[in-house]
């Protein structure tokens, strides 16, 4: 008698061990085994499968240093440091992660404004950084006229040439500058001169009372773009001249450093 195949229905020969069609295994089948073999007959049966699931190994793809992990997990933080000017310059925040910034320095007045000086200081600490995005901001409430007419390529030029020549050498290295003239008191910057020294759209205003704002505006503007897996290096350079002694400048420009920082650490 023919039987039929419980998986897929095809005709079976009597005690065909499989399915000649889909060769699943015939339950019903009784084969005499004794005939060949001197043992007993028996009945075939599917074999039972395990209850418990192969576990596969997890396939992980190319190794990935941890440092590397986690800088495309949550980017690199920015450096951060702050450089003051008057008649000369000074390193008051070497660049550091802004994540690992404690104190911050305490802004001390002196004499005139030596911008050139600033921006040699923090463009000297950007390049020595090796990071490969280098931005920073200048800050003044008055006019680059410190040392009167001084020389560059041998040749007499006024400090406000002297310091667009500088920025335009300090751009020519990659590092992006923006330029906030600080308005209030009995000085007056040169707006000429700053948007000279300052990229594209990348001069600001800031007026005292509200100093802050400006800053605020000028670091999104001045960072936006940079790619948080790159090495990035920002450096607030700070007018200190006497000048700056009026009104609430003073008390404003400290407050900033921490604005500064602020947003930095949100980027």
């Amino acid at each position: 008698m023919q039987t039929k195949c419980t998986n897929c229905g095809h005709p079976l020969q009597p005690n065909a061990f499989s399915c000649p069609k889909c060769n699943a295994i015939n339950q019903a089948a009784s084969i005499d085994l004794g005939r060949e073999t001197g043992y007993h007959t028996k009945q075939v049966t599917q074999p039972q499968t395990s209850s418990t699931p192969i576990q596969l190994p997890q396939f992980t793809g190319v190794s990935v240093p941890a440092q590397t992990m986690q800088a495309m997990q949550s980017g690199l933080a920015f450096k951060y440091g702050i450089v003051s000017f008057s008649d000369r310059a000074t390193v008051l925040l070497p660049l550091t992660p802004v994540d690992q910034v404690g104190t911050l320095p305490t802004l001390e007045l002196a004499g005139g404004t030596n911008i050139v000086a600033g921006l040699e200081a923090a463009g000297s600490m950007l390049l020595q950084s090796g990071a490969a995005e280098k931005t920073m901001i200048v800050a003044t409430d008055g006019e680059a006229t410190d040392g009167g007419v001084i020389k560059l390529f041998g040749e007499s030029v006024s400090p406000a040439e002297a310091t667009i020549a500088k920025a335009e050498e300090l751009r020519n290295q990659r590092i992006r500058i923006a330029c906030i003239g600080i308005s209030g008191g009995t000085s007056s910057y040169d707006e000429n001169c700053l948007r000279k020294v300052a990229g594209p759209g990348l001069f600001f205003n800031a007026e005292e009372g509200n100093m802050a704002a400006a800053f605020r505006k000028g670091t999104r503007s001045l960072t936006q773009g940079t790619n948080a897996n790159n090495e990035r290096a920002f450096a607030l350079v700070m007018d200190v001249s006497g000048s700056m002694a009026s009104g609430t400048k003073l008390n404003e420009a400290q407050a900033v450093l921490g604005t500064v920082l602020a947003e930095l650490r949100n980027l």
